[in-house]
């Protein structure tokens, strides 16, 4: 029988009684990082995309509400106006009678008031060519007359503590989204 020097023994013995070692190798934690980093990654964009996501949605509303409105009134030879509530920050749609009574429009549903949600903040509208005046509080009318006409426009808002203006012109059929509170001349460059 082969007999082994006892020193060798008693290393081999103490190795298998120590368990498992603690902490971690190079090799896993590198790993755990590139994994962290990936989804950080993936996960930011998307995240950033969800907050401007509300902004965008409601946009894009007010942009198909006034689409909405001018083939609308082309359609039926109406004249129509959406009505800006600045304190109340939202807007609905009023048809104009034909004796030129306002009438509140619940149909479509589009037409109906909408409340725009909480970080909206409307601060001021200013028509286009009117000599610098600015509202800043009440309501505020833009007319869309029978032939799709509607006056060009800014609305300048406060969405999540950053300021944006809205410049609606009309004639070409454009809205623009700037962020900052932009005057007229300043919109578009």
């Amino acid at each position: 029988m082969r007999t082994f020097p006892a020193a060798i023994f008693s290393r081999v013995a103490s190795r298998r009684h120590l368990g498992p070692r603690g902490g971690f190798s190079l090799l896993e934690l590198l790993a755990v990082l590139l994994l962290m980093g990936l989804l950080l990654g993936i996960g930011l964009p998307a995240f950033q995309n969800m907050l401007q996501g509300g902004l965008q949605r409601e946009v894009k509303r007010l942009t198909g509400i006034l689409r909405l409105l001018r083939n609308e009134a082309v359609l039926t030879r109406t004249p129509f106006q959406l009505i800006i509530d600045l304190d109340g920050h939202a807007y609905r749609v009023e048809e104009e009678d034909p004796d030129g009574e306002l009438i509140p429009r619940d149909d479509p549903a589009e037409f109906r008031r909408h409340e725009l949600p909480s970080g909206f903040e409307l601060q001021e509208f200013e028509l286009f060519g009117q000599g610098g005046q600015v509202i800043q509080n009440g309501e505020v009318g833009v007319r869309v007359d029978s032939s799709g006409f509607m006056d060009p426009f800014l609305l300048r808002f406060i969405f999540e503590e950053k300021p944006y203006t809205l410049r609606v012109a009309t004639l070409a059929g454009r809205l623009d989204l700037e962020e900052g509170h932009l005057e007229e001349n300043q919109v578009g460059e």
